[in-house]
């Protein structure tokens, strides 16, 4: 109903939010009523509440001001799950001193809902009180009324609406404020509103007036029934039912007694020190020197990652925030850590200045700073200086790593160019960097490290021939463990040729689990126990190890891929549509959110759902290597069959470029209704070994489903070491 933007207001050098009622909804108000009613609001002033600072009108247009608050919404937080009891209970808390306040100076919000409550600094403030009476009052007082019903708009939020609210009940009170806080609380600890089916505003008011949501405590065991039981009271139908006000909800809360077996996992914040580095500043005075100071980030996230004891925020989730001005406490809610390192970089020839800092994210105490100046030679020493001084001021002791000697200058600026390309999918650009590396310092593991990674890479995106780029892979994983063997990045190397080119399960899953020993903070070490896991149709060790890789790299999309195709393939459709749907809302832009989401509906048999979700990530990324084949599925579900023969022929060209696996082809035309054409282009694939890893899982594949107990199929599974295999069925 408003059109948002952040401003500086000059006077004071502040950044404040200006909301402006649309002009459609303006038309029809009084906007003196509206301003008179906004500043009855603006008395609020209370620690939980977001104040209005200023009402007015301009060009007949009412507008209001209010603080910046610096900060993620309660929806923003919802979208990586429900929220630990802890957590909840404070959030709640919180919401609920702010309504106990505003209700007591004879305000109600009428509009209670994720989106307008702000976590900032530890605490949860709620914005926009009296915004929502103010609209009605001043289109009552316009002799306008109709409009709001005109313009298909309800004072309030359909989803968040009490039942008398939605029925317009002029006799509608504070209680329907305890009822959305009743919504709130539910959808906190549950992670999903209680009524997430219903998609139209109509569907949603309806199940508001008739449907009972299921109690809390049954859906997540660690919820005391006390708190189960003060929800289920404010979403009663009938305002006397709830409680008498909000004050009765903060008594409540503080009565709810936290379990003692609640499970927080062994990486979470409140017992594992925690740290995300900042990508470092580049101050050499010369731009092309950002590879270098980026990898000198890498570097310590590297060096920190291999210790035990300490949770290291992964690479992707600490380079969302370069060359953003977000405050640090939000950083470290949003990557769920406790301090932050920043630092500078400046080279000069063959030396190196790195200025650093921790901070203690909750009140930006300094906790230590330091400054180096050293020769490029010497940069392992200095990283495990400053990994040692680290763990001196958060007071922890940790088996130090081993020393690592000195590199050749050369050999290092390579490398760190090498890795700035890869990370920009560069591969082929990135492996002639790493063997240049290589070549002049033979002894440099890490050099022999990326070279691997990048062959692999290369396999994967379709740059390599699989072959080739496994091949490289293999010989690279075995010369960094003769080299280092305890360097975990060999040993993910190795479960990397193991899983997805031998098809060696068991030899990968050994692989990952000694990576995971030796630097239990690399998400990527995760990421290959969780798949060597859920080829082995372990699926819920799988999905555990995907979630711990996830915490630690809770930005990026890429983790959060691994997790939907986990569920997709455990046959738990629902939850990886769940996922799918909870990840767009935060990257509206992924092409592959949008793709997984039409696989997962795909194997749920909501068809045209599907189809529509995969030609949106077609819009995103028409080039999609893997795009093609989901959609040939979906079109060929939805009746489309001559637009599936297309999506299945641009299949074929790209397979025979060595673009696309030739098992995304046999998927095309298992859909299309020819098995033969299917097992052809299928058994072909696997007696090339001509992709990277669709034969590992095509067992599981949703789109596979219906060939399991075909004697063809099964005969394929024992080749590729699936023997008798469990039947995966949709849950």
């Amino acid at each position: 109903m408003s059109r948002v933007f952040l401003a500086e207001e000059n006077s004071l050098g502040r950044r404040v939010v200006v909301k402006v009622l649309s002009p459609e909804l303006a038309e029809g108000l009084s906007s003196e009523r509206f301003t008179r009613e906004v500043r009855l609001a603006a008395r609020l002033q209370h620690p939980n509440v977001v104040p209005v600072l200023t009402a007015g009108q301009l060009a007949s247009l009412p507008y209001y001001t209010m603080p910046f608050i610096d900060g993620a919404s309660l929806r923003e937080r919802l979208v990586a799950g429900p929220l630990a009891l802890a957590e909840a209970v404070t959030v709640l808390r919180d919401v609920a001193r702010a309504l106990a306040y505003a209700h007591v100076n004879g305000i109600v919000h009428r509009d209670i809902k994720p989106e307008n409550v702000l976590l900032t600094g530890g605490a949860a403030v709620v914005a926009d009180f009296g915004i929502a009476k103010a609209i009605a009052e001043s289109a009552g007082a316009s002799g306008s009324a109709g409009t709001l019903t005109a313009l298909g708009m309800a004072i309030g939020t359909p989803a968040y609406m009490a039942p008398e609210q939605a029925a317009g009940d002029p006799d509608t009170d504070h209680r329907a404020d305890l009822y959305a806080w009743g919504l709130l609380a539910w959808e906190s600890l549950v992670g999903r509103h209680p009524f997430s089916d219903r998609l139209t505003a109509m569907a949603l008011i309806g199940a508001h007036m008739t449907r009972i949501p299921e109690p809390v405590a049954t859906l997540r065991s660690e919820v005391p029934t006390s708190l189960s039981s003060l929800i289920a009271r404010c979403l009663a139908k009938d305002p006397a039912d709830r409680p008498t006000d909000a004050r009765e909800l903060l008594v409540a809360l503080d009565g709810v007694m936290m379990t003692p077996a609640e499970p927080i996992p062994a990486s979470a914040p409140a017992q594992t020190p925690s740290i995300a580095v900042l990508p470092f500043a580049n101050v050499s005075g010369n731009a092309e020197d950002e590879y270098f100071s980026d990898g000198m980030t890498e570097e310590v996230i590297s060096e920190l990652s291999r210790l035990r004891g300490i949770r290291v925020a992964a690479r992707t989730s600490s380079f969302a925030f370069k060359g953003t001005r977000t405050d640090m406490r939000t950083i470290a809610e949003q990557l769920g850590v406790r301090t932050i390192l920043e630092g500078s970089v400046r080279r000069s020839g063959s030396r190196v200045r790195i200025a650093v800092q921790l901070v203690s994210a909750a009140d930006g105490l300094n906790l230590w700073s330091d400054r180096y100046d050293r020769e490029i030679a010497d940069i392992f020493t200095l990283q495990d200086d400053i990994a040692r001084a680290i763990t001196g001021a958060l007071e922890i002791h940790l088996t130090p790593n081993a020393p690592r000697g000195t590199v050749d200058p050369a050999a290092y600026d390579l490398l760190l160019r090498g890795r700035f390309l890869f990370f920009q999918y560069q591969a082929v650009q990135a492996l002639a960097c790493f063997e240049r590396a290589a070549e002049i310092d033979p002894s440099f593991v890490l050099a022999h490290a990326w070279i691997g990674f990048a062959s692999i890479l290369g396999a994967n995106i379709h740059l390599l021939p699989a072959e080739r780029g496994y091949a490289r892979g293999r010989a690279a994983g075995e010369r960094v463990r003769a080299l280092d063997p305890s360097l975990a990045e060999g040993m993910v190397l190795g479960a990397a040729v193991a899983l997805w080119f031998d098809w060696d399960r068991k030899k990968g899953e050994s692989l990952a689990r000694q990576a995971v020993r030796a630097a239990p903070a690399l998400s990527i070490a995760y990421e290959f126990l969780g798949w060597s896991l859920i080829v082995g149709e372990q699926f819920d060790a799988g999905i555990a190890a995907f979630e711990e890789g996830y915490a630690l790299d809770p930005l990026s999309d890429f983790m959060l891929c691994h997790l939907i195709v986990a569920h997709s393939y455990a046959g738990r459709d629902a939850r990886a549509i769940e996922v799918a749907q909870g990840g767009i809302a935060r990257s509206p832009g992924s092409s592959p959110l949008h793709h997984l989401l039409g696989v997962a509906l795909l194997g749920a048999g909501r068809m045209h759902e599907a189809r529509d979700a995969l030609l949106r990530a077609n819009e995103l990324s028409p080039g999609m290597a893997q795009l093609p084949s989901a959609l040939a599925c979906a079109l060929a579900a939805t009746g489309d069959r001559e637009g599936a023969m297309r999506s299945a022929a641009e299949l074929e060209v790209a397979a025979r470029l060595g673009k696309v696996s030739l098992t995304e082809v046999a998927c095309a035309h298992l859909w299309l209704g020819d098995e033969e054409t299917a097992f052809s282009w299928l058994e072909r694939d696997l007696a090339g070994r001509a992709n990277w890893g669709t034969s590992s899982w095509v067992h599981i594949d949703p789109r596979f489903r219906r060939l399991r107990g075909h004697p063809r199929f099964e005969a394929i599974l024992r080749q590729i070491g699936f023997v008798n295999a469990p039947l995966v069925t949709p849950g």
